[in-house]
């Protein structure tokens, strides 16, 4: 009886459980990560989703028999979790509909599935309007269920308009008092002001004019305002000459310089560690410069002045979306409203085959080496779907014809392909994963 009991219970008891395993994978900025601590190849071994506990019974008034009640107790499947959800994004406004913004999308990952493709709207890239934009993110398990992250994408505009103002003028009084406000010479040099704005159309112009001027310089403070409160003001001279004689020559009369045009044709290169810009100075400009600031228009500095029509902005951080404003300046110091853009450096170390190359048989896929990286995850994809991941540790992996990945065969069938590399830090099972070292497609031909 004893060895009964005995077996019964080595043959109920049991563990289960099940191994996660994911990938790196993206779309647009899509991030994924695959952790196996056992397997090197691209073969993922079948999971199990339930535990099964068994628990034997034995009747106290019937010794000869022996109850198993068998419990199966299902984990529970949690929707995706979240990680480096954005506080919330500020950029500063770049034309009159607001600014396009690269946001980075936060990372989810999922308790049965390991990391998940996250989906969010509006895209990173999209344009935002002026105020506060909400931005859903959402990932979804194999299971269906669906989890999601919001934060807030703020647009404003903090950039002051450009003031052209008349020079220091005189104008005959009117009366012994001195000139009125309502005086044509006055009121010509009043309304000679003029404001431009890169995110306001119609900036308000102004000055502090008074009713009645006497004779004798007065300061006259002309200011324009965008309709977000910005404001440029600009202090002038004006003169009031006592009454003229009869027959008194005619003052000269109010002279003010046009603003020059902006530059057109403006174009930005995205390099490692770099932005080329390039432009095409309108007539009528003597120079351009150029200044950069953090996205949200705070930190601003002049990297670039003179005649070119281009400019390389080296040393910078990849992954850091940066702020241009190139203006024209004429010869007498005035200058454009200015054209703003923004972009974001960033490293492409894959190196074979070229982007976009066509090829007759399976690739073998060469990127540059990372001096922190103990490994590579690479990840092939067709039809935005992934059908390959692997772990080399040199910077290469030759493609075969034919492969298994996750229980499922796979050819390498006619189409295009994308390919993406991250270096990886450490053991694999810890899965820390540095940044993209790049993205590249090729084409498979019949």
């Amino acid at each position: 009886m004893r060895v009964v009991l005995f077996c019964a219970l080595f043959l109920a008891l049991g563990a289960a459980g099940w191994s996660a395993s994911g990938s790196f994978d993206r779309a647009g900025y899509v991030w994924l990560a695959e952790t196996d601590s056992t397997s090197t190849d691209t073969t993922t071994t079948t999971t199990t989703d339930a535990t099964t506990t068994d628990a034997t019974t034995t009747d106290a008034t019937t010794t000869d028999a022996t109850t198993t009640d068998v419990t199966t107790t299902t984990p529970v499947d949690n929707p995706p979790s979240f990680a480096n959800v954005p506080s919330g994004v500020i950029v500063e406004a770049n034309g009159p509909n607001g600014s396009a913004v690269n946001y980075t999308p936060p990372t989810a990952s999922d308790d049965n599935d390991g990391p998940r493709p996250v989906t969010c709207t509006p895209v990173p890239g999209s344009t935002f309007p002026l105020g506060d934009t909400p931005v859903t993110c959402t990932a979804t398990d194999l299971a269906g269920h669906e989890g999601q992250a919001s934060f807030t994408v703020t647009v404003h505009d903090t950039t002051a308009p450009t003031l052209l103002t008349p020079g220091p003028h005189s104008v005959y009084a009117s009366s012994a008092l001195g000139a009125s406000d309502s005086d044509p010479g006055v009121v010509a040099f009043v309304q000679a002001a003029r404001a431009t704005d890169i995110v306001d159309p119609h900036p308000v112009v102004g000055s502090d004019i008074h009713s009645l001027l006497p004779v004798g310089t007065t300061t006259i403070r002309f200011y324009a305002r965008d309709f977000s409160g910005n404001g440029t003001i600009r202090d002038v001279p004006l003169t009031v000459l006592p009454p003229p004689e009869a027959n008194a020559p005619p003052l000269p009369p109010v002279v003010v310089a046009s603003l020059p045009s902006n530059v057109d044709n403006v174009g930005v290169a995205v390099l490692d560690g770099a932005l080329t810009l390039t432009w095409q100075p309108p007539t009528g400009c003597d120079h351009v410069v150029v200044s950069r600031s953090n996205s949200d228009g705070s930190g601003e500095q002049v990297v670039y002045s003179g005649k070119g029509s281009r400019y390389e902005d080296q040393g910078l951080e990849n992954g850091i979306e940066y702020r241009y404003v190139i203006r024209c300046v004429d010869a007498s110091g005035n200058r454009s409203a200015g054209v703003a853009v923004v972009a974001v450096p960033h490293r492409n170390m894959l190196r074979s085959p070229k982007d976009g190359a066509t090829l007759k048989k399976p690739p073998k896929l060469v990127w540059t080496r990372d001096a922190e990286a103990d490994y590579y995850n690479l990840q092939l994809l067709r039809n935005n779907v992934r059908i390959l991941a692997a772990w080399p540790t040199k910077p290469t992996f030759a493609l075969k014809k034919a492969w298994k990945y996750r229980g499922r065969k796979y050819a390498l069938r006619p189409g295009r392909y994308e390919w993406f590399v991250w270096p990886g830090v450490g053991p694999r099972k810890d899965a820390n994963y540095g940044t993209l070292l790049g993205t590249r497609s090729f084409v498979i031909l019949r």
